[in-house]
């Protein structure tokens, strides 16, 4: 690295530029193939946190090219969630500004990424469909064969976790289904369809369900969206009769299999935490610790609420919970109004349905759930803002000009 790195602030955005767009599809697929929650981590240092910071600590903040609104409403509402563990039982403040700084070096990179042309979602979601595919391969051999079929299947990465692997594996199956439907030619929607046939079945041998729901609801909408193709409705409800065909004759499986589990004590957790959160600080919340374990009144403690917007409620209250729906409703109610970023809000949407049963709240480490939630939701942002910026600049260079 020269001298100039350092001395000249052109040539230290440049040098940034060319690294952070390779850094970042890095780390974004390195959720399917990171090693650890560490591993990831590390990914998201070098490829794109460490990168960011040698470029946002030099340069004078600009709201306009760091996301504006979006990002500024997501950082109220990361703000006060890190600053809830000043009244928990056991604060812990050093961790959650790291969290902070981490969620907003994310999300002002991404604007400043987006400003200069440096994302390309295409990219982006064939990068991912491809992984993806070569991951749910990997990850079904493996497993199966050191166990029987009918075990939920886990991984060996950082998405480990059956109910990790459904949702994520059910957000790629989106996006691959997503593509398939608009794709113009033979090529592309045989690419795309294969992906999805092997991404589903990371989906299935999950039996996660709250993947499964948030796909019956989101795929609809995406083939009211994007199905243009009169034979793709036709094949699709030809596949839809073949599936409820095999369900019926297979249903005594199926409800042993996903049924057969009930709710998996989240009724019993969800009354609990619900009547904890009234009882303790509905308005502020108990405050995140970053052990934090919640008492059930029998005893039995748990990691979270098995409801991120639960558990978000129990640890920042209703405060926090309007700040998160301040922000995720300003941000789709604007994506869903842009076409070319209706599939990262349908991304975002499956995530939002899939924290319903799952996780704790959205201020936390990097882990799936940031697959889930903070991608998108930093992706479209910074895409959003990064058009109106443009297209103010235009405007404002040509009344100039006139």
């Amino acid at each position: 690295m020269s001298l100039a790195f350092f001395t000249n602030s052109l040539v230290r955005e440049r040098k940034i530029a060319s690294w952070s767009k390779v850094g970042l599809l890095v780390f974004i697929s390195a959720f399917l193939w990171a090693p650890s929650r560490d591993g990831l981590e590390a990914i998201y240092a070098l490829a794109f946190f460490i990168p960011m910071l040698c470029l946002l600590l030099w340069r004078k903040p600009s709201p306009g090219e760091y996301g504006g609104r979006f990002t500024g409403l997501a950082l109220w509402f990361g703000g006060y969630s890190a600053l809830t563990t000043l009244w928990a039982a056991q604060p812990d403040p050093g961790f959650f500004i790291l969290q902070f700084v981490i969620l907003a070096t994310w999300l002002c990179g991404l604007g400043w990424m987006a400003q200069r042309g440096l994302i390309n979602i295409a990219v982006v979601i064939k990068l991912l469909v491809l992984v993806g595919a070569i991951m749910s391969v990997v990850n079904l051999i493996v497993f199966y064969s050191l166990h029987p079929l009918v075990d939920r299947l886990e991984g060996w990465s950082v998405t480990r976790n059956p109910n990790h692997i459904g949702a994520t594996y059910a957000v790629l199956s989106l996006l691959a289904y997503i593509e398939w439907l608009r794709a113009p030619d033979v090529k592309r929607s045989s690419f795309y369809l294969v992906g999805f046939a092997l991404l589903m079945l990371s989906v299935l041998a999950s039996q996660s369900r709250a993947p499964l729901v948030g796909l019956v609801i989101v795929m609809p909408v995406a083939a009211l969206l994007y199905c243009r193709s009169r034979s793709k409705w036709l094949a699709q409800a030809a596949v839809v009769l073949l599936l409820v065909g095999v369900a019926f004759w297979l249903r005594d499986i199926i409800q042993n299999l996903l049924l057969g589990r009930g709710l998996s004590v989240r009724d019993t957790i969800w009354v609990d935490v619900w009547n904890q959160a009234l009882q303790q600080n509905p308005l502020w919340g108990a405050g995140l610790e970053k052990e934090g374990r919640i008492t059930l009144a029998d005893g039995s403690l748990f990691n979270h609420a098995h409801n991120a917007w639960l558990d978000m409620f129990y640890r920042t209250g209703l405060v926090g919970v309007i700040l998160n729906l301040m922000y995720l409703g300003y941000l789709m109610r604007h994506a869903m109004s842009q076409p070319q970023l209706r599939p990262l809000a349908l991304w975002l949407a499956l995530g939002c349905i899939y924290s319903l049963f799952d996780s704790r709240g959205f201020f936390w480490q990097i882990d799936p759930k940031w697959f889930c939630i903070w991608l998108p939701a930093g992706l479209i942002g910074a895409l959003l803002c990064a058009q109106g910026y443009q297209g103010a600049n235009a405007s404002f260079k040509q009344e100039n000009n006139s």
